[in-house]
């Protein structure tokens, strides 16, 4: 691929082709001289659309297609880069010992790409999943983060200050910028979408709910979870003084029924940060029919106190229905 690619077109190739001479750059990052960026540029992009349309480099290469066709394009005009093996790091929950040693001091960037994904005795989650603590940039792709965002679980700054690294340098920037909106709703400028959730609540997303390590998960591992399978409630919406049922399902669906009806989805709500309003260990989610809720499971699991979901107000939340078990459930099927 690489000897193909570089044999093509007329943008000022110097040396023949050489895989072993295109260096492993990405140019992610570089510090460059504005001429030799000049003079790689067109070269790169000839590279990067040659690979693109290029069937078997497209499959092969993947997102990271654009980085290549730099890789090759520097190597075939002879532009040569210094390497510095800790430029910069991308650390996660996952990272070993050896990438984060001196961590503090020995590198110069923090590539932010990789989640920290963690349970909320700081035992990092195995790759693809969401953590009852998840720190990702993906989930604030279109609203505000609030501030201040809760650090990682305590127990993982014993093994892996990256995170904490991190969520202080966001939560330092965020404090020093006067308009930024914090988690009571204060400071929120106009026009802006704030995100509802932290870095807790964030296995309320539907499609990790559907994942294999979602809901299927979660019936194996939270103990709370198969007890409510199958359950049914009468409920009163507190707004409105109107009354509702409400079925829990397998899969993490459910229905609603009365005047706001439909399908919801529920799960459990590890969110430490909603205190005895909501309890670790006995407080699920249950979204649909227009609301986001965080129900604590009390007296002995027969009442549902749902409140709507703000994971700014803390004790405070508003609360939305009371609800009475009217049915027992059957159990997480197989």
């Amino acid at each position: 691929i690489v000897h193909d690619v570089w044999r093509v077109g007329n943008t000022g190739e110097t040396t023949p082709a050489d895989y072993r001479k295109v260096q492993p750059i990405g140019p992610s990052p570089i510090i460059i001289h504005k001429q030799d960026l000049e003079r790689v540029a067109p070269v790169w992009n000839e590279k990067a659309i040659r690979l693109k349309t290029t069937p078997a480099a497209d499959s092969k290469l993947g997102w990271v297609i654009e980085m290549w066709g730099y890789a090759i394009a520097a190597a075939s005009i002879g532009l040569v880069h210094t390497l510095f093996a800790d430029f910069q790091v991308e650390p996660g929950a996952l990272s070993n010992k050896a990438q984060l040693t001196g961590f503090l001091e020995r590198y110069w960037i923090f590539h932010y790409t990789y989640q920290f994904e963690y349970y909320l005795d700081g035992t990092p989650c195995k790759p693809w999943m969401i953590g009852e603590y998840s720190l990702d940039k993906r989930h604030f792709s279109g609203e505000y983060p609030p501030y201040p965002l809760p650090e990682p679980p305590a127990a993982a700054e014993k093994t892996n200050i990256a995170g904490f690294y991190l969520i202080r340098a966001f939560n330092e920037a965020m404090r020093n910028i006067s308009s930024w909106p914090t988690v009571d709703g204060r400071g929120k400028p106009p026009n802006v979408r704030v995100a509802k959730q932290t870095t807790y609540g964030r296995r309320r997303a539907d499609w990790f709910r559907r994942h294999v390590n979602g809901f299927a998960t979660e019936k194996k591992v939270m103990p709370l979870i198969p007890k409510l399978i199958g359950t049914n409630w009468n409920c009163r919406d507190e707004s409105d003084a109107t009354n509702f049922t409400l079925s829990l399902g397998d899969n993490g669906e459910g229905t609603r029924t009365g005047r706001k009806r439909g399908g919801v989805t529920w799960a459990s709500m590890n969110n430490p940060s909603l205190g005895d309003t909501c309890p670790v260990g006995a407080c699920i989610y249950v979204d649909g029919a227009g609301k986001q809720l965080n129900a604590h499971i009390a007296d002995g699991g027969k009442v549902l106190l749902g409140y709507v979901n703000d994971p700014g107000a803390g004790p405070k939340l508003a609360k939305h229905c009371t609800c009475t078990m009217i049915a027992a459930g059957g159990g997480a099927t197989a």
